[in-house]
């Protein structure tokens, strides 16, 4: 019985699990309880590829993390001075949709948007390029506002 499910599970690129391996054999009239199969394919070491995603991200753990610029301080005095972004993931019936947001903390106005099929650098370039082109600062009046606000 082993080597049917070996063979089974083979032919199928070793994609097929535990209740696709059953039903083959149960279309090739072979009675064979489901628990059998599921302990022969145990202590065979086969299982089936899962097509869920448990997730998107996963963080390093031995990375070293970016420095905190603001100190988790999402306010601003002035305007146009502290924007904050997001990317955001949206689920389709056609697959993901990407959000890309870029606000003004004093304001807490949405500057720029942007969406993409694809959560890669040019969404969230394409989304920075707008926000600077609306931005409306001010020139600042010395060389100490111009370095403290890079922006």
């Amino acid at each position: 019985m082993t080597e049917k499910i070996r063979e089974i599970h083979a032919d199928s690129g070793g994609i097929y699990g535990l209740p696709r391996v059953h039903a083959v054999l149960k279309r090739e009239g072979v009675h064979v309880g489901r628990k059998r199969v599921e302990r022969l394919m145990r202590e065979d070491g086969l299982a089936g590829i899962s097509p869920r995603r448990k997730g998107f991200t996963r963080r390093d753990p031995k990375a070293t993390l970016a420095p905190d610029l603001v100190e988790r301080d999402f306010t601003a005095d002035p305007p146009n001075r502290l924007r904050v972004t997001d990317l955001t993931m949206i689920p389709t019936t056609e697959g993901p949709l990407w959000l890309s947001v870029i606000r003004d903390a004093f304001s807490r106005r949405v500057v720029a948007r942007e969406t993409s099929a694809r959560a890669d650098a040019d969404l969230v370039l394409t989304t920075l390029e707008y926000a600077l082109a609306t931005r409306e600062v001010e020139p600042a009046q010395d060389e100490v506002a111009k370095s403290a606000y890079p922006l």
